[in-house]
């Protein structure tokens, strides 16, 4: 047996003795983590299918790794059923058994061996009966019911075709039900309801904010239909009229409302707006019916966007605009009588 240390104090020399004492908290963290990585992989065989294979793990004493083949996401159900099958494995204590045979030996036993190219004549088989058997030579508990719980904290993944679990055992897994129980009991105060009260109060206080959202977008466009004589600019442009304003405030889908409002108000329109929009400048035109068979809003955007830093496109009677320069919306709105001249021209 060979020791790696680092001399923290003092000094050590050659023929000195020394008392060297495993932590034996860390240790037996890390062998449940580590046998609870062997119950994983057994679990995602059996719920995911027998395609999966390990393609990398992280055993520690407060958490485990495990990453793995597969082509696609897992679903809640699937992971549920993943981590019910890991800890009926835990409940039902299995002897986890280690035995040292022959490589060719161990792989006609049915052990599943990774990395074979690392593997000498004489390897380490873990056996956890009847759910696993693996090449292994790292420590794992006596009997499975040692782990006493496991709970899966995280999955994404990583690389293309390879999928990350992360998960917690023992001590960690009851810190991890302990902090959810605490993260409920506050969302439950907050809501002002226990127990199984807190999924039908949050349902009803989402649903009363989805109605007050739809109640100010309600106001808001009702408020921009209204004050769309205020801040805004009508230019007659031979037999078309040029209505140029900024719309401030308004959702995408609320800006297209309004211009469809404007447009429809008068079909020989040409509907200009224009917002700052999360630090960027947003343009939209919008034509009637009359207007629509004269000029083309595409062909508008395309003159307006560049002021603004950017561009866009759309359809012949709606097209819109995305740029860098909010600043300049002034001049876009400003030059868009000149554009639609240009086009009619």
């Amino acid at each position: 047996v060979l020791h790696r240390v680092r001399v923290e104090a003092g000094r050590l020399a050659v023929g000195d003795r020394v008392l060297a004492e495993v932590d034996a908290a860390g240790r037996m963290g890390a062998r449940r983590h580590h046998t609870a990585t062997h119950l994983l992989h057994a679990a995602l065989r059996e719920v995911l299918g027998s395609h999966v294979k390990q393609a990398g793990s992280l055993v520690a004493p407060e958490r485990l790794r495990f990453d793995f083949s597969h082509f696609e996401g897992i679903g809640e159900e699937e992971l549920a059923a993943i981590e019910a099958f890991v800890n009926r494995a835990v409940m039902a204590d299995y002897t986890v058994e280690t035995r040292e045979m022959p490589l060719e030996q161990a792989l006609e036993s049915g052990a599943i061996a990774f990395f074979g190219d690392r593997y000498g004549e004489t390897v380490r088989v873990v056996r956890i009966d009847p759910v696993s058997t693996e090449l292994c030579g790292g420590t794992h508990v006596a009997r499975t019911g040692q782990i006493g719980v496991v709970r899966i904290v995280s999955e994404r993944g990583v690389a293309a075709g390879v999928r990350r679990i992360e998960a917690v055992a023992g001590i960690p897994a009851l810190a991890a039900v302990a902090a959810d129980r605490r993260l409920l009991a506050e969302i439950a105060r907050h809501l002002g309801a226990g127990g199984e009260d807190v999924l039908t109060a949050l349902d009803r206080r989402l649903e009363r904010l989805r109605r007050l959202e739809k109640e100010v977008d309600a106001l808001q466009l009702k408020l921009a239909r209204g004050e769309s004589g205020q801040g805004a600019a009508a230019v007659t442009v031979g037999d078309l009229k040029v209505i140029t304003r900024r719309a401030e405030g308004l959702e995408r889908g609320q800006r297209r409302e309004l211009a469809d409002s404007l447009r429809l108000q008068d079909p020989a329109a040409v509907v200009v707006l224009g917002a700052a929009d999360g630090g960027k400048a947003s343009l939209l035109v919008a034509l009637g019916k009359t207007a629509a068979e004269r000029i083309d809003a595409r062909k508008v955007i395309r003159v307006l966007g560049p002021l603004v830093g950017g561009g866009g496109g759309g359809r012949p009677d709606l097209a819109e605009a995305g740029g860098k320069r909010p600043e300049a919306i002034d001049q876009a709105l400003a030059a868009a009588p000149g554009a639609v001249e240009e086009l009619l021209a």
